[in-house]
Order: structure tokens, then C-alpha cells, then sequence
């Protein structure tokens, strides 16, 4: 890429001509890789591979698309989007795939990320329809099952993880990625409901729902939702509370002489 670069130096009595200079920097292919390359269910018949984009400053230019290449025992064949994402259909169900992503400039392909491993269609897809009922310390959160369930291995479990969250405005804006692992506090849902009861919540507070099922070989997707607790109701001064007197029996306070 081509750069123009002018500079000229100047002091109280005034400004020398501009000098100007052309400099070419080095086109090269994207250094880096994409990262965090994970496949989940889509619906019963196909499957979504995602991946984040490659840090800013191993870029070299601007990412125009990306090359999925996906290999089994015996073949091996690329795909291109010019998303961070792919809907795979052709997958076989119980057939063990090595799938890898490269990231592509104006000048080429770069080098594909390692191999992720996956054997296809054997945990269950993502819930659907989380929705809340907030109040000031507690929540019921509740869900419908996935759409896709693999048929030789039901549903054991529900998953659910929530933690609050500490940012400005978090609760309009949430996705799976601001999930803290590391924080999160669990329930599972064994009894084949799809809601729950969640209590000893902070009042006024933000708090990001997820939920995802489990079967023998695996957890699916987490689905999440943030929503905020209501506000505790104001409590009563003791200088609004009533004063209750004591009397005698008869009803008049005696008066000593």
C-alpha cells in the first residue's frame, strides 16, 4: 500500500516548504489466525461452524473472507464465506471431521488455525425462547427444549450459570461470549422442567441468564438473556412508625397527689 508523507518544520517567525515523501509498505498475506473455532448444532440436518476474527495488528490489510478447510479419513475439500460463520449441511452424523479456518487479505490466504476435532450431531442443539420473571431477589427463568435432540442420546439435564453484571447499560446489549466461566454460579434442572426458581439476588442489579443441555456425550450451546432485578421498596423511618401508649385498665392514666 502506497503512502504520502509531508512534513515541514516551523517556528515563531514562520514555516519552511513542505517536504514530502512516498513510501511504499509490504503488502503481505494475514499473519494471524482466527480464533476460538467451535461447531454446534444449527437444526437437525446441519451445522454451524463460527470462529473470531484475527487480532487487528496480525491482520496486514483488510479481511475480505475466510477458507474453512474440513477433512475426514477420506476427503478433504475447502469452503469459502465472507462471514465469521458457516452453516455446514454435507455433514455426516457420527463421522469424526478435522476442520480448520484461514483468514484471506487483498493479497492472499493466510495460515490456517490447528485442527479442531468434532464428531458430528452428537450433543444437543441450543434451547430456545429464554425468558425472565425479575423480581428484587429472586428470578424464574424458563426455556423450551431444543430443536434438535440427538435420538440416541436424550436429555439428562439443564444447565443453568448466571453471574452479575458490573458494566454500564450490560443488560441491552448481551451475547454467549460475555459469560464468565470463571464466575459463574450453577443449577441443573433434573426433573425434566424448563424453568427454574433463582433466588438470593441483588436488588437493582444486572444479572446474564445462560442456559444449555446435557446428554451422555456432552453439553449443547449456552442461551442466554440478562435482565435486571426491581428495586427494593423504600423502608418506613422511625420517625413516620407510630407510637403506641400504654394505658391502665380503666382506660385514664392515673395522677399521683
Amino acid at each position: 500500500m502506497n503512502y504520502t508523507i509531508t512534513v515541514r518544520a516551523g517556528n515563531v517567525l514562520g514555516g519552511s516548504n513542505l517536504s514530502s515523501t512516498l513510501v511504499q509498505t509490504e503488502a503481505r498475506i494475514p499473519s494471524g489466525l482466527p480464533l476460538s473455532v467451535q461447531v454446534l448444532p444449527f437444526n437437525s440436518t446441519a451445522n454451524r461452524l463460527t470462529w473470531n476474527e484475527v487480532n487487528c495488528p496480525e491482520r496486514n490489510g483488510l479481511i475480505t473472507g475466510y477458507t474453512v478447510m474440513i477433512s475426514n479419513s477420506s476427503i478433504t475439500y475447502n469452503l469459502t464465506s465472507t462471514e465469521r460463520y458457516i452453516i455446514l449441511y454435507d455433514l455426516v452424523f457420527g463421522t469424526e471431521y478435522n476442520i480448520s479456518v484461514a483468514a484471506v487479505n487483498s493479497v492472499g490466504r493466510g495460515t490456517f488455525s490447528d485442527p479442531i476435532i468434532v464428531e458430528i450431531g452428537i450433543v444437543p442443539g441450543p434451547v430456545g425462547s429464554v425468558s425472565s420473571i425479575m423480581d428484587t431477589t429472586w428470578a424464574v427463568i424458563s426455556w423450551s427444549v431444543p430443536s434438535y435432540i440427538p435420538s440416541d442420546y436424550p436429555i439428562i439435564t439443564y444447565e443453568i450459570g448466571y453471574h452479575i453484571l458490573q458494566s454500564a447499560g450490560a443488560c441491552l446489549m448481551v451475547h454467549d461470549v460475555n459469560i464468565n466461566i470463571q464466575i459463574l454460579q450453577f443449577f441443573n434442572s433434573t426433573n425434566h422442567h424448563t424453568f427454574i426458581t433463582i433466588t438470593d439476588l441483588n436488588d437493582m442489579s444486572c444479572y446474564i441468564f445462560g442456559v444449555r443441555a446435557y446428554t451422555d456425550n456432552g453439553y449443547g450451546e449456552w442461551t442466554v438473556i440478562a435482565n435486571e432485578t426491581l428495586t427494593l421498596p423504600p423502608q418506613p423511618s422511625p420517625s413516620t412508625m407510630s407510637t403506641v401508649s400504654t394505658s391502665s385498665s380503666t382506660g385514664y392514666c392515673s395522677i399521683s397527689k
